[in-house]
């Protein structure tokens, strides 16, 4: 088994390099998770219905087609992102007139209260 080795090792020893950190390429810009931001856009001149909502998150936020279009699945999901997470609402009037004032209070405590426990998680109002 020794010489088998040995004689892969000098069959091979052409063909290895020993790089220095600076002789491998960097790429110009490096993502990490921190450094990916999604961003979820919630206007109530385009959003009519509860389905139209939780479908707003599940694309902007690239969820698994399991996800459950509710208030805890909603929390679960905010409370556990990685990425910075911007969820902007816009025309919340108009939002309020279509899914109700109860409801869109609702979902203004999950974004809430997923802030509390993920800093990547950041409410932006727009009047």
């Amino acid at each position: 088994m020794k010489i088998i080795i040995s004689l892969a090792i000098i069959l091979l020893s052409p063909f290895i390099f020993v790089w220095s950190q600076a002789d491998i390429p960097q790429p110009a810009v490096v993502k990490t998770a921190q450094s990916v931001t999604q961003i979820v856009v919630l206007d109530g001149k385009k959003i009519s219905t509860k389905i139209d909502l939780y479908s707003k998150f599940q694309k902007s936020l690239q969820l698994p087609m399991t996800f459950g279009h509710n208030l805890d699945a909603l929390y679960d999901v905010l409370s556990d992102q990685k990425s910075l997470t911007v969820i902007t609402i816009s025309n919340e009037n108009k939002l309020r007139q279509s899914l109700t004032n109860e409801f869109v209070d609702s979902i203004l405590e999950v974004i809430i209260d997923a802030q509390l426990v993920n800093s990547n998680i950041k409410l932006n109002r727009q009047k």
